[in-house]
């Protein structure tokens, strides 16, 4: 029975597209599935309980819920640490904060893939208040080479002395070129790593978690001072974090929790799957929750 007036070959003609496109999907199945074991086994590691969702009061010393979450990002991206908090606004604020943790007045920052988003530029070489170039702080660039990192390029501009930070952007932001791989972030910094051994490598990783098995902090640029930046943005709640791995002090992360302001349509099992679930599958929470009353989404 045929509801709409489709042709039969119109139908030939999709079932052989899907069946082209297939072993694409298929292979976004076998990666999501394999991180969704990564984050499930990264709670059950460290007994995630519905005791560390509980409300906090004073100054958050031994705060359990934080502390775990802050492990469980550590495990899932393969860092030494990690910091999860909600007093960072967007994904500049940490950036920058990432940035000022690893430079100091005399020092460059140096961009292996061409300009950086443009709120974050502004903060580096503005002429407002704060920015880097009032605190002294200078800039450099390698132009990417036909949308990829020019590596040649970058392991001679980051032989300069005075090069101490790295940074890599590996989404394409507003650009035109492709994102990168971690196995393209891992070129570019085994070429700095060569030629400067103390230099920080900054990775944005923006919009690249779990579309690999593999994290750039647990690939082939896994190095001392790597500093990994992620952003995750399940729905309407934005996420925000910095990764830390190995030796690197005063480093900070942003992150923007799910708020339950509104919970009382969810009881102690429903507000464990939600929290449990929002890294990966959060717009299916949402509605559940929505459906039960309990999401703020002021």
């Amino acid at each position: 029975m045929s509801f709409l007036d489709i042709s039969e070959e119109i139908r030939q003609l999709g079932a052989k597209a899907e069946k082209a496109v297939r072993p694409y999907f298929d292979a976004i199945d076998e990666i999501s599935e394999y991180n969704t074991e990564k984050v499930l086994a990264a709670f059950a590691k460290n007994r995630v309980a519905e005791v560390m969702f509980a409300g906090t009061t004073g100054y958050g010393y031994d705060d359990k819920g934080r502390d775990t979450l802050d492990q469980i990002y550590a495990d899932i991206f393969g860092t030494e640490a990690a910091l999860v908090r909600i007093g960072f606004v967007n994904g500049t604020h940490a950036l920058c904060c990432a940035m000022y943790s690893a430079v100091k007045t005399g020092d460059v920052v140096l961009s292996a893939t061409g300009p950086a988003y443009d709120t974050l530029m502004n903060t580096i070489t503005g002429d407002m208040a704060g920015s880097m170039k009032q605190y002294g702080i200078g800039y450099r660039q390698v132009e990417m080479k036909n949308g990829l990192p020019d590596v040649p390029a970058i392991a001679e501009a980051a032989k300069a002395e005075d090069v101490k930070l790295v940074f890599i952007q590996r989404s394409k932001g507003y650009g035109v070129r492709e994102s990168l791989s971690c196995e393209q972030i891992g070129e570019v910094c085994q070429a700095v790593r060569a030629v400067n051994k103390d230099a920080v490598i900054m990775v944005d990783n923006c919009y690249g978690e779990f579309v690999e098995k593999l994290e750039p902090t647990q690939g082939a640029c896994r190095h001392d001072n790597l500093i990994l930046i992620s952003r995750h943005v399940p729905r309407n709640r934005r996420h925000e974090g910095i990764h830390r791995c190995a030796r690197l002090n005063a480093l900070a992360e942003a992150a923007q929790r799910f708020r339950l302001a509104k919970c009382n349509g969810l009881n102690d099992v429903m507000a464990r799957i939600f929290w449990q679930r929002m890294y990966f599958e959060s717009h299916h929470l949402h509605d559940l929750c929505a459906e039960h009353g309990g999401l703020d989404d002021a």
